[in-house]
């Protein structure tokens, strides 16, 4: 159950990165949607224990996840706003990791952001590269970048 549960996330947040580069946001809407999937990760992580204690223990493990991520972005938003365009990580892409960090919990979220922040850099450097210094100003969307980092996670958790 718990691997169908991985693959389904997944699918949510590829779809939730194909609107980002798509529109360069994220929906509200897609997020609501996406919210009972979400509410479902402490019920699912804790099914093997079986125990109302496990339950409490997945939640609390959720909700630091979820706070993390959060945190993460909000402070990474300030330090990437860019007030002369409106640029810099959204607040689609904060409330996004907050879900996914309900979803994969403190030290799965962790290891995705690292993984997200490692692709987009990497883009980023290969992008700057390839242009020519001064020609325009580069603007990526993050999903994308998340989505890599959660394909790692859910590949990791299916094969471990």
């Amino acid at each position: 159950m718990g691997q169908i549960y991985e693959v389904i996330v997944f699918v949510c947040i590829l779809i939730l990165a194909g609107y980002d580069i798509r529109y360069q946001r994220v929906s509200d809407r897609a997020l609501a949607f996406f919210l009972p999937v979400v509410m479902s990760a402490p019920f699912i992580r804790s099914l093997e224990g079986g125990t109302w204690s496990a339950v409490i223990g997945s939640a609390v493990e959720s909700g630091l996840g979820a706070v993390t991520a959060f945190g993460i972005l909000l402070a990474a938003a300030f330090f990437s706003y860019d007030a002369s365009r409106g640029a810099g990580i959204g607040g689609g892409d904060i409330k996004l990791a907050l879900l996914m960090g309900f979803i994969y919990g403190l030290a799965r979220i962790i290891f995705l952001l690292l993984t997200a922040v490692l692709a987009a850099a990497i883009v980023t450097v290969i992008i700057r590269l390839s242009v020519k210094k001064g020609k325009g100003k580069l603007s990526l969307p993050f999903v994308p970048f998340l989505a890599c980092g959660s394909l790692a996670v859910t590949v990791i958790q299916i094969f471990n």
